[in-house]
């Protein structure tokens, strides 16, 4: 099967709207895995202390709580969110966007290709998962106001 230029064209529009789809779907996916996870957690912490919440003066709001209060003071862009970094060579400090194919081999071309140049990039959607890493302070996450 010989392929002209416009079957070439068509294929590759096909493909970039399948990988929309499936990126889309991607992130359904991890955002009902970071509901279900959180649930979990939430469940698990009432059955293990049930007593301790009760009597408990001061008691710490659940995960899911938190990480509403979060997303209601701190609301920006969902699609992609920053980290903090830090060099070990200069102990320089700064935020960039995750990446998900970042240092991945084959993918990601750093350091020859800066992420702002780079064609592979796929930025890491803010999900209840990363707030909980952040709230936990497992990482160090900022966010992008625009709206």
């Amino acid at each position: 099967m010989a392929l002209d230029r416009q079957n070439i064209l068509r294929s590759i529009s096909e493909l970039k709207l399948r990988l929309k789809e499936i990126d889309s779907e991607r992130e359904n996916l991890i955002n009902d895995l970071s509901r279900l996870r959180l649930a979990l957690t939430d469940l698990e912490n009432s059955l293990l202390n049930p007593s301790l919440q009760a009597f408990s003066i001061n008691p710490q709001p659940p995960l899911h709580g938190r990480i509403a209060l979060f997303r209601s003071l701190f609301r920006g862009r969902e699609d992609v969110y920053p980290k903090l970094w830090m060099s070990k060579k200069t102990g320089a400090k700064g935020y960039s966007p995750v990446c998900e194919n970042e240092w991945i081999k084959g993918v990601c071309e750093k350091p020859f290709i800066r992420c702002g140049e780079c064609d592979n990039r796929h930025f890491s959607p803010l999900t209840d998962d990363v707030i909980s890493r952040h709230l936990e302070g497992n990482i160090t996450i900022g966010t992008y106001p625009m709206l």
